[in-house]
């Protein structure tokens, strides 16, 4: 097992120094002394917008070219929420954007700087790298790692991005391909004991470990590319929130429970077409308290009353039901309408006191 260091530099948007780890087998030895290349550096960019949701979505919450979606999107559907002891009722409205979202009542548009990620301004402290070597055509395709094996990258401040051992690129005559993944060490992230390039993923049941995991795979690359690598990442997860909406006073609202959820399942990437396999006999309950979160808009710092969830993307199970508590101690109830909750988009549920009007 041989270790290596190497030179630090800045590169483009978000440069990234690289050090890396060590490799493994004999067919490695050929990669150190002289028939090395350069030192690794990267550039990183985040997918700006979310998924635009496909046929059969309202319109008017499809985010166009500009990445903004339209302020008066009209609710597709309404849910009403009833309680067991009272006659109490709320009304819960559901839009779904992929951009930024435009709050019912206000023509501000609210981006937000919590669990969802935009943009690289917004992106993780550090992320994990894996990758694979290999001459000629690669033997074994669908397998990683054998060169670099869940190597953690730290932002080192000024687009500086290192960590403690460096990498070169493995010389002429080699061929490499990478995975990227964010947030290193993500809560409910493990990779398939087989090495290959699959993402198994269990849903922390606690909402605060729940983080928006992103990644990115590169094509296969020549030894001697010698430049800077830009990584793309992508978003695999799906978010649904629970807002205080018009007329609503935040401090009604303590928590939400949301009940036969799929908890976990594996993300099978490719170049081509990436895809999810849920473990559907996994059903889960997840709750959140509500509380603030910071929004920025046009006029400054914006809080907003909120609850959080970071989910595999499905159709949440006939028999799932939506729980949201009162502070009062009330609960009220209702069960899921045709919801699909597709990867990369953004769910968000309005509870409001007064039944939203729906198009014709």
């Amino acid at each position: 097992m041989k270790t290596r260091k190497v030179i630090c530099s800045v590169w483009g948007l978000c440069a990234l120094a690289f050090i890396a780890v060590s490799c493994t087998g004999d067919e490695m030895e050929n990669t150190t002394g002289d028939e090395h290349g350069e030192p690794m550096n990267f550039e990183v960019t985040t997918g700006i917008k979310w998924n635009t949701p496909g046929p059969g979505w309202n319109t008017a919450n499809s985010a166009p070219e500009d990445g903004t979606r339209a302020a008066n999107a009209i609710p597709e559907q309404t849910l009403t929420l009833r309680g067991k002891k009272t006659l109490e009722r709320l009304y819960m409205s559901r839009i779904v954007s992929d951009w930024e979202d435009v709050f019912p009542g206000s023509q501000q548009q609210v981006l937000t700087r919590g669990k969802i990620v935009r943009d690289k301004s917004q992106f993780y402290p550090s992320f994990g790298l894996l990758a694979r070597i290999y001459r000629g055509t690669d033997p074994d395709p669908d397998r990683l790692p054998n060169y670099l094996d869940d190597i953690e990258i730290k932002d080192r401040g000024e687009n500086v991005w290192t960590s403690d051992y460096t990498i070169y690129w493995p010389g002429k005559g080699w061929n490499i391909r990478m995975l990227a993944y964010a947030p290193y060490k993500a809560d409910g992230v493990t990779f398939d004991e087989n090495n290959t390039y699959n993402i198994k993923y269990k849903t922390p049941e606690d909402a605060e470990k729940q983080t928006d995991v992103m990644y990115s795979l590169s094509d296969e690359q020549p030894g001697d590319y010698n430049q800077p690598f830009e990584f793309k990442f992508e978003h695999i997860l799906t978010a649904v929130r629970f807002v205080a909406g018009d007329g609503m006073s935040p401090e009604l609202l303590d928590s939400v429970k949301i009940t036969q959820i799929v908890g976990s399942g594996r993300y099978i990437i490719n170049n081509k077409k990436s895809l999810w396999i849920p473990a559907y006999t996994d059903l889960i309950t997840l709750s959140s308290k509500f509380g603030y979160d910071k929004f920025d808009t046009p006029n400054g710092e914006e809080s907003i009353w909120v609850a959080t969830f970071m989910v595999m993307p499905q159709v949440p199970s006939e028999g799932g039901v939506i729980e949201i508590k009162l502070t009062s101690g009330e609960v009220l109830t209702g069960k899921f309408r045709d919801d699909i909750w597709e990867q990369s988009v953004i769910n968000t549920y309005y509870i409001t006191r007064k039944e939203p009007e729906l198009p014709e």
